[in-house]
């Protein structure tokens, strides 16, 4: 397969939600068939059942590129995506890149694939285990947005249940699939409970607001919007993102006042970074109790009201 001088990579979208993957899974029968390898056409995808990365755009498309570079340079078909067979279709669950890569080089020949036969959560949970230590780990901020997704399912579907809040997906559950820690997990059920509005956003949008005092979770139109001049950015602008640190350097020496913009603007994730790095090293200095001080004044910060006025 000649190698092309520019490679464009295909992302692969689609529209199927997770109720719907629901529906078929209560209405049609599983298809018994299992080829060990598919048309690419046979291979589907729902990214809201089964993709839990963010917006890492540029991380994503290079890791993608250079799964699409090995498809070219040695043609052979990576090693198997897993897949699960939802009613007459089968879906991915771990190998997205993979699949990006097959589309972004044309890919003609049939995908080598395995198997998972469990139902419809246990092939999410395997998604999200598969995505944890996938060779493009995912981000801490990454995790914390699936966990999030976790807990907004799980309040959403307990709702009515004999057993409340854990009967879909308990707390052990979400951070046994994330990695993320406990209490954690905990404030993010208890902000899910006292704020129902902010289920319809991230837990970026949920940190950064105060619930009846500063701004509501970004419009969709405006997250829409912000992606595609991600996406544009990344084509005009893309080695600006391979170097992070240098790249860091360059925007201060652009403008002196942008860090401390960016921090302001970002201030939720930077607590959560600070907070994670003087925890690791209060752990190091063999002083958890440390650690849980830390976390737990910084989360009083985080939560304390502003004073009238202010705002």
């Amino acid at each position: 397969m000649p190698r092309p001088k520019k490679l464009d990579i295909v992302r692969v979208q689609s529209s199927a939600t997770l109720e719907e993957l629901r529906d078929s899974e209560r209405r049609e029968q599983r298809r018994a068939d299992r080829p060990t390898r598919l048309r690419l056409a046979d291979i589907h995808v729902s990214e809201s059942a089964f993709q839990w990365r963010g917006e890492d755009l540029a991380r994503r498309d290079a890791h993608a590129r250079e799964l699409a570079r090995a498809l070219t340079d040695h043609e052979k078909p990576l090693p198997p995506l897993l897949v699960t067979p939802i009613g007459s279709k089968f879906y991915v669950i771990d190998g997205h890149h993979r699949l990006v890569a097959y589309h972004s080089v044309g890919w003609k020949r049939l995908v080598p694939v395995t198997y998972f036969d469990g139902d419809l959560k246990e092939a999410r949970r395997r998604a999200l285990q598969c995505n944890v230590r996938d060779k493009l780990p995912m981000l801490p901020q990454e995790k914390s947005e699936a966990a999030w997704r976790l807990v907004v399912e799980d309040l959403q579907e307990s709702e009515g249940r004999p057993y409340g809040a854990g009967a879909v997906w308990s707390k052990q559950d979400i951070v046994d699939a994330t990695t993320i820690g406990e209490r954690t997990v905990a404030n993010m059920r208890r902000i899910a409970r006292e704020h129902p509005e902010a289920r319809a956003g991230t837990w970026k949008e949920a940190l950064r607001s105060d619930w009846g005092t500063r701004d509501k979770p970004i419009e969709d139109w405006k997250q829409e919007k912000a992606r595609k001049m991600a996406e544009q950015m990344l084509k005009n602008v893309g080695p600006l993102f391979k170097e992070v640190d240098i790249t860091a350097i360059a925007l201060e020496m652009v403008s002196p006042e942008l860090p401390r913009k960016l921090i302001e603007e970002w201030l939720s994730e930077a607590e959560e970074v600070l907070l994670e790095v003087l925890s690791e090293r209060a752990n190091e200095l063999n002083q958890p109790e440390l650690a849980a001080a830390l976390e737990e004044a910084m989360r009083a910060i985080h939560n304390a009201p502003f004073p009238a006025g202010i705002l």
